[in-house]
């Protein structure tokens, strides 16, 4: 019987991959589905038989992980959390459907934002999916420390126009907070509910923020 497993070498040399990088932020691609999911029917090794050890070694040292995965033929989100404290790292394990062209084909998109040292803030997670000949992009969930909270972001978005895009260092001036590294991360906080950054992947004099609501 064919007995889906990682091994000692394939995860000992993830490990190692990931310890070279910077930061605390990952995406790994693997096929089989690390969690069970409801949608894969019960039958003997429909699952790696060595997931878990994968996952506790992912989330050493506070690692913030992203998972995409196949196998499944389903849209699946699941996310696992170290039981240390708000500093303690997560899985998040993500599969789709794919993009085969049958009417309910659909992929996952994720948006990851993290610092200039690849620590990270937050993931946004979309669904693009087939609605009769057209592909839409659909936003689902945010993957996020659970010590953050969006809602208690301590913001007064009023003071910003809506749908008036404005850079990094006028919006902070509105807002009445020092243009840093925490005002950007309670921005991203609020994307894409609030509001819509655009540029986050230069640096932050080139920031578009606009608020949408």
């Amino acid at each position: 019987m064919d007995i889906p497993a990682l091994g000692f070498d394939q995860i000992d040399s993830c490990i190692k991959a990931l310890a070279e990088g910077e930061g605390n932020c990952a995406v790994v691609l693997m096929h089989h589905n690390p969690f069970p999911t409801s949608t894969v029917d019960i039958r003997p090794y429909a699952n790696l038989i060595d997931s878990g050890p994968l996952v506790l070694r992912l989330m050493e040292k506070g690692r913030h992980v992203i998972i995409l995965h196949g196998h499944t033929h389903s849209t699946s989100g699941l996310s696992m959390h170290m039981h240390q404290g708000d500093e303690g790292g997560f899985v998040a394990s993500i599969g789709n459907r794919g993009l085969t062209g049958a009417p309910n084909s659909a992929a996952s998109l994720i948006q990851v934002t993290t610092t200039n040292r690849n620590e990270f803030i937050k993931a946004d997670v979309y669904f693009i999916e087939r609605n009769a000949t057209i592909y839409e992009n659909n936003f689902q969930y945010t993957l996020q420390q659970r010590s953050l909270d969006p809602i208690k972001v301590d913001l007064e978005l009023d003071k910003l126009p809506k749908n008036r895009s404005l850079t990094f260092h006028e919006a902070s001036n509105m807002l009445g907070r020092v243009a840093d590294d925490s005002l950007a991360e309670d921005l991203v906080q609020l994307e894409p509910m609030c509001l819509k950054i655009s540029g986050k992947g230069q640096t932050l004099e080139e920031w578009r923020i606009t608020r949408i609501r």
